[in-house]
C-alpha cells in the first residue's frame, strides 16, 4: 500500500506565539565545604543556593546594566521619597560609636 500525501502551504498565526524563557538544569561540581558556606551564607540573605548562583551570573555576564539598575533606583526614589524629613546625614555619623 503507498501512502500518498500532499503538502498544502499553510497559513501560521504567529499573532498568538510568545517567547518565555526557558531554564536549563546544569550541574557542577563544588567541595562540599564551599556549599555547605555558600547554603548559610544565602540563608542569611533570605535567598536559595539556587538564587544565589542566577544573582551571580547575571552579574557577571550583565543581566542588567549598571544604567538600567541605576534609573530603576532613581525611580524608586523620586516615587517613594524619603523620612528623613529634611535632616542631612554625614558618614560621620553613621560611624559614630561603632569605631
Amino acid at each position: 500500500m503507498v501512502l500518498m500525501v500532499r503538502r498544502r502551504e499553510a497559513e501560521v498565526d504567529t499573532g498568538s506565539v510568545s517567547t518565555y524563557p526557558v531554564c536549563v538544569n546544569i550541574t557542577i561540581a563544588i567541595p562540599d565545604p564551599l556549599v555547605d558556606k555558600a547554603r548559610r551564607w544565602a540563608r542569611k540573605q533570605g535567598i536559595s543556593l539556587q538564587d544565589a548562583v542566577r544573582r551571580y551570573l547575571e552579574g557577571v555576564v550583565g543581566g542588567a546594566s549598571r544604567e538600567a539598575v541605576a534609573d530603576e533606583l532613581l525611580q524608586l526614589m523620586r516615587e517613594k521619597g524619603g523620612r528623613s524629613k529634611g535632616r542631612r546625614f554625614r558618614r560621620a555619623d553613621a560611624y559614630q560609636g561603632r569605631l
